[in-house]
C-alpha cells in the first residue's frame, strides 16, 4: 500500500510539473501554431532551423511568456492583401484559424485590422528608394523618380503596393500610374527586385529597414528616403482577433523595448558589412548571388555578446517547439523532500 501511495504522490508531481512555466504562473503548457514567410533577415529556414530577426523575437516572448510554438511558411507565399473581399496570406492563415499568430515583416493596414488584431509594433520605418549608386543621379524624392528615366516597382502584393494604389497625393498617384502601365516593373520577391537594381536601371520601393540591410550587404546600393515621409509606418504580429494572447505578447514586446533586448536582436543581423569590409576587400559583397527566390540567408556576423535565444529550441519536421522551462525553487525544493519521503 505504500509502494501504491508514493507512485501516486510521484505522478501528481510529475502533472503539476507541466502546469509551471517560465513565469511561475501555473497553467497547462501551450503550443501555439505560428505562420511567417521567407526574407531574410527576418525569417528562413537554415539547415533544417528556422532562423532571423523575428524568429528570435518570437523564442524571447516565449521566454517571458512560457509557451511552446511550431512554424510553418505561408503557402501563397503572401503577406496577405484583400482580394474579392476575402484575405490572402499569412494574414488569411490567422483569419481562418490556421495560426494563432503571423510574424515577419508584416506592415500594420487598416484593411488587414478587419481580419486580425495586431500587437503593440516591433519596427518603424518608412518606405524607401532602393536604388543602384550610379543610377543615382538627382532623384532625392518620389517626385524626382516619378519624372526620372528609371523604371521602379514594388512588390506585386503587398502594403506598399496598396498604399499606392490608394493615394490620392498627385505624386504617388503618378508613381502608380506608372507602375500599372509597366506591370513588368513589379517585382514577385526580393530576389527579383535586387537583381533588377543590381543589373538595369531600376529603382525597388522597398520599406526603410529592409533598403538599409541590403544596403548593408550590397556595397553599390543605396537607398533615398523622401523628407515628406508619406507613410510611416510599423511592424507588428498578426493575432486572431479577441486572442487572449494579445496582451500577453503586447506586454512582453514592451519589456523587450524597456531592457534594451530589442534593440540587440536588431543590431545582431542589420550590420555594414560595406564598411568593415573596404579596408580589406574589394566589396565581395556586390557579387553575393540570390537564390531559392529569396536573399541569401546568412547567418550575422559576430557582434555584442549577446545570449542566443534559440539555444534551447529544437526542430521537427519543420517545427520549432520552446521547450517549458522551470525556474521555480521551490519545484526544485519540493521535488527534493519528495524524493526524501519516498526513500524514507
Amino acid at each position: 500500500m505504500n509502494l501504491v501511495i508514493k507512485l501516486c504522490l510521484i505522478l501528481i508531481f510529475l502533472i503539476n510539473l507541466n502546469y509551471r512555466c517560465s513565469d511561475g504562473v501555473e497553467r497547462q503548457a501551450e503550443i501555439l501554431r505560428g505562420v511567417t514567410i521567407r526574407n531574410w533577415p527576418y525569417a528562413d529556414r537554415l539547415s533544417g532551423k528556422y532562423e532571423g530577426y523575428v524568429v528570435d523575437l518570437m523564442n524571447e516572448i516565449a521566454d517571458i511568456i512560457g509557451f511552446e510554438y511550431r512554424l510553418y511558411f505561408s503557402p501563397d507565399g503572401k503577406y496577405g492583401v484583400i482580394q474579392d473581399n476575402r484575405i490572402n496570406g499569412m494574414i488569411g492563415e490567422v483569419y481562418n484559424n490556421r495560426a494563432d499568430f503571423a510574424i515577419a515583416d508584416i506592415t500594420v493596414t487598416d484593411p488587414r485590422k478587419r481580419f486580425v488584431d495586431f500587437t503593440e509594433p516591433f519596427m518603424e520605418n518608412d518606405i524607401a528608394i532602393l536604388v543602384n549608386k550610379k543610377n543615382v543621379g538627382n532623384i532625392r524624392s518620389f517626385k524626382d523618380l516619378s519624372d526620372s528615366d528609371l523604371a521602379y516597382g514594388t512588390y506585386r502584393s503587398g502594403s506598399t503596393h496598396h498604399l499606392f494604389s490608394q493615394s490620392t497625393d498627385p505624386v504617388l498617384h503618378k508613381v502608380y500610374s506608372q507602375m500599372e502601365k509597366h506591370p513588368d516593373w513589379m517585382a514577385s520577391n526580393a530576389k527579383e527586385g535586387v537583381d533588377k537594381v543590381n543589373s538595369t536601371k531600376y529603382a525597388f520601393i522597398v520599406e526603410g529597414s529592409f533598403a538599409e540591410f541590403l544596403t548593408g550587404l550590397y556595397c553599390d546600393l543605396t537607398y533615398i528616403q523622401d523628407k515628406k515621409q508619406y507613410s510611416p509606418r510599423q511592424y507588428a504580429i498578426a493575432m486572431q482577433k479577441d486572442s487572449p494572447y494579445t496582451a500577453r505578447f503586447n506586454s512582453a514586446i514592451k519589456k523587450l523595448k524597456q531592457n534594451g533586448r530589442l534593440a540587440q536582436i536588431k543590431a545582431r543581423y542589420w550590420k555594414d558589412r560595406c564598411e568593415d569590409e573596404s579596408k580589406t576587400t574589394n566589396n565581395n559583397d556586390n557579387n553575393r548571388q540570390l537564390k531559392n527566390d529569396n536573399l541569401v540567408a546568412q547567418r550575422p556576423p559576430k557582434g555584442p555578446e549577446i545570449k542566443l535565444a534559440d539555444s534551447s529550441s529544437y526542430t521537427v519536421s519543420g517545427t520549432v517547439h520552446r521547450p517549458v522551462l522551470i525556474t521555480s525553487a521551490k519545484v526544485i525544493v519540493a521535488f527534493i523532500l519528495l524524493m526524501a519521503v519516498i526513500v524514507y
